[in-house]
């Protein structure tokens, strides 16, 4: 078939020279493209390439455009299925460090798996909040033996955004740094660093006693630190600017760091769904002729 995908695009002069029409979009393929009964789902083995793949199923390798369209994939070198040591080595170009991408959270989300399921009366003694987080489960002649955690995926960008008043220099900073935060020899926590002014920064992703509450006050000795950068500074005051998340449904989320996410991100791209061999022929024509148009 040895149909590699730019032989596709038409031919134009551009400065004096021809050239290949990367400007060209096939938009109407989609339609084709949303028919379920021309694909089946795949898992791909760890450290199968495109290529081969192609000549596996298609008898092509250059026919890996193919699995890359059907599949929504823009980049070939890191929307594919990488291997274990692909990834690390990815997260470390990313991140710096694979510590840095363990340490930093992206985002919240509702943890709902994996979860116990409760009786009437623990669900009973729910705050409202809470219960939209369980749904029934019915036995025989529609009573309900139990309550289970709703699989439902809720985010939210952080839990807490803090301002924190200072003396000092926070020039050093870095955007999205992790901050250990102390406010007496027992009281800790850390956050993230979002920004800062002259005398206020802005910090997110709490953890810890990361701000005055009950026995927590600050302190002459108070102080925050860079994990990343070694700036510090003495914290003055401490006051909320955003608490996303509710506080009685606060223990139903975790935060995911970058780490996590990246590796969840690597695993959604293990299944691809393949075009049946015997639909190429069509699904080519079809191009081409959008193409020609």
């Amino acid at each position: 078939m040895s149909e590699s995908y730019f032989k596709n695009f038409n031919v134009v002069s551009y400065g004096g020279a021809y050239a290949v029409d990367l400007t060209e979009r096939v938009v109407e393929l989609k339609n084709t493209l949303k028919n379920p009964y021309i694909f089946y789902p795949m898992n791909i083995i760890q450290g199968v390439r495109p290529d081969q793949l192609a000549y596996a199923n298609y008898q092509d390798p250059y026919a890996s455009w193919i699995m890359y369209i059907t599949n929504d994939v823009l980049d070939p070198y890191f929307e594919w299925y990488l291997t274990d040591y692909q990834m690390t080595q990815f997260i470390k170009d990313k991140y710096g460090t694979l510590q840095r991408a363990m340490d930093r959270v992206t985002y919240y989300r509702n943890d709902y798996t994996d979860k116990n399921s409760i009786d009437q009366a623990a669900f009973n003694a729910l705050t409202p909040g809470q219960m939209q987080y369980w749904e029934p489960v019915y036995g025989v002649g529609a009573y309900v033996i139990e309550f289970r955690r709703k699989a439902m995926e809720i985010k939210a960008s952080t839990n807490f955004i803090l301002s924190i008043g200072y003396t000092g220099n926070a020039a050093g900073f870095i955007s999205d740094e992790v901050l250990n935060i102390k406010y007496s020899r027992t009281t800790s926590g850390t956050a993230q660093f979002i920004q800062a002014n002259s005398t206020n920064m802005l910090i997110q992703h709490i953890d810890g006693d990361a701000f005055p509450h009950d026995d927590v006050v600050i302190t002459a000795n108070s102080y925050i630190y860079g994990v990343e950068s070694s700036s510090n500074v003495r914290i003055t005051s401490c006051s909320f600017i955003a608490n996303n998340i509710p506080v009685d449904v606060r223990a139903y989320y975790s935060p995911v760091y970058y780490y996590d996410l990246e590796l969840e991100r690597n695993e959604g791209n293990k299944t691809i769904r393949l075009l049946q061999a015997q639909y190429v022929p069509d699904f080519l024509r079809n191009f081409k002729t959008l193409l020609s148009q």
